[in-house]
């Protein structure tokens, strides 16, 4: 119960980049404008990856997606001031209309209650000329299989 209030209460969308930023096989480093803290382990960072889609049909574009964007193309990494750091690798893909698309990463572990990241650290495997990332901190109350 204490989860969901917390979710309720601090849970929300936050635009990680405050212009487009052009992503690579480069890591790209971006100092964050305010401290991003997880509330639980099922928060995630999305990038948008609307300029790849060519369909306008759900399973095509999706199948398309995950093709593009197999696992490992785009990783991402939160640090802290402590020297803590927490890879995101663990996409899915997320649709909102065929001019939202984006791929959700998760962390396969180690993100934990109350982590407290100041940078983020990202690379794809495929450019994006021009993208928009956004951390999702509500999710699932637990992360057990």
């Amino acid at each position: 119960m204490f989860d969901f209030i917390k979710i309720l209460i601090f849970g929300g969308v936050t635009v990680v980049n405050s212009s487009p930023v052009a992503l690579h096989d480069e890591p790209t480093v971006i100092a964050l404008d305010q401290r991003l803290k997880a509330i639980n382990c099922s928060a995630s960072i999305s990038v948008d990856v609307t300029e790849y889609v060519e369909s306008r049909d759900y399973r095509d574009f999706v199948r398309q997606i995950e093709s593009k964007f197999e696992k490992g193309c785009l990783k991402a990494t939160l640090g802290s001031k402590d020297g803590d750091a927490v890879i995101f690798d663990v996409p899915s893909v997320a649709w909102g209309s065929p001019e939202d698309v984006s791929i959700n990463l998760r962390a396969g572990s180690g993100l934990s209650s109350g982590s407290s990241f100041e940078v983020l650290t990202i690379e794809s495997c495929l450019p994006l000329s021009s993208t928009t990332i956004k951390w999702y901190n509500y999710g699932k109350f637990s992360c057990e299989p």
